[in-house]
Formats: structure tokens, C-alpha cells, sequence
């Protein structure tokens, strides 16, 4: 899995805790660096933040779409309100069970399995 998020402690605090669920975790700081990994390696599912101020998230799923229209995508962000709304970039907002750490490695986890339906190269048990 690919997380893409230029704040330092989001990005760590999100890399720990899908780690501490078995995954294994690429993570990235912009953009930029995230298009230069996916040339190099094969991910199972991108994580992106969405407000980054080098490349927007959305700008980052729209160029990986051109090259690699089957690795599935998902946004996460801070901000809740009109973000994602007028611009219609994902399905529909996902929200793990709760949100605690374990919560949040569960919710991925289901989005994972369903969209690769357990094809997944994790390490989850579940």
C-alpha cells in the first residue's frame, strides 16, 4: 500500500497503524515522489491525503490513472466540509467503525478485501 501525505506526523501515525495491522506500508511526502514509486513498484492501493500543497491528491489519482487505471484509490483528509463535494473525485465518503487506531485498520482492511476481494499481498489475518 501507498500513503501519500506531506504532514509528517499524519503521515507516520497512518503508516504505524496500518503496519500494526499487518500491512505493508510504502509511504511518500508529495506527489512527485509518490508518481516516481509507482513507476518502480507494484501497490495494492494508493492512501492519498487530498490538500497537499506540491500536487493535490486529485490531481495525483487523475495522472495514475492514465498509466495505471487498476490500482484502487482512496482520499483521506482533515477537512470535511464542500472538499470533495463540488468536484465529485471519489464514490462516496468511507468511514471506518471508529475512530480509534484499531478502527481505523479494520476500516481499511474491509475497503481492501472488497476491492481486490482478498487478493491482497497483506499479512492481515483476519
Amino acid at each position: 500500500m501507498l500513503v501519500v501525505e506531506d504532514q509528517d506526523g499524519v503521515r507516520d501515525l497512518v503508516v504505524r497503524i496500518l503496519d500494526d495491522h499487518g500491512y505493508t506500508v510504502t509511504a511518500a511526502g508529495d506527489g512527485p515522489s509518490a508518481l516516481h514509486l509507482v513507476d518502480r513498484q507494484r501497490f495494492d492501493l494508493l492512501l492519498t491525503d487530498v490538500i497537499m500543497p506540491t500536487m493535490p491528491g486529485p490531481t495525483l489519482t487523475k495522472l495514475l490513472q492514465q498509466c495505471q487505471t487498476q490500482l484502487p484509490m482512496l482520499f483521506m483528509s482533515g477537512y470535511t466540509e464542500g472538499l470533495l463535494g463540488e468536484r465529485r473525485v471519489g464514490e462516496r465518503p468511507i468511514r471506518p467503525p471508529s475512530s480509534t487506531p484499531r478502527g481505523y485498520g479494520l476500516g481499511y482492511q474491509g475497503i481492501l478485501h472488497k476491492e481486490r476481494k482478498g487478493s491482497l499481498g497483506s499479512r492481515v489475518n483476519g
